[in-house]
């Protein structure tokens, strides 16, 4: 959640390259997208880019939590309409008081609290 919630608003909120972002992840559609890095295997798939097996999800040594985490928000982009700061809001609303207190001056900092 935490990390949907950061590339959220990576895409929604940076300074003049929102919608180019946002157009470029909505292209990837209908792809499985994948953080292809071959030294992490918790937000990637412990592949490189290059490896003869990227496309065969069963041989990824990783979890790919990065790639969930990307197409989860491009698919939110594409239907749901996360394209402004009170999206994130409401999004915001649903996280738990943990996440809120730990990225306080974050979200203080991004007019988001």
């Amino acid at each position: 959640e935490y990390m949907y919630i950061a590339n959220l608003f990576k895409f929604v909120n940076s300074i003049n390259n929102s919608e180019f972002l946002i157009e470029e992840l909505i292209s990837t559609y209908p792809t499985t997208l994948v953080e292809a890095s071959t030294n992490d295997c918790i937000w990637g798939i412990g592949l490189s880019e290059s490896d003869e097996n990227i496309e065969n999800s069963s041989s990824w040594r990783g979890t790919n939590y990065l790639g969930e985490v990307l197409t989860k928000l491009r698919t939110d982009l594409m239907y749901n309409g996360f394209r402004e700061k009170s999206d994130i809001l409401l999004r915001l609303d649903k996280v738990n008081d943990d996440f809120k207190t730990k990225y306080r001056s974050f979200l203080i900092a991004n007019s988001l609290l």
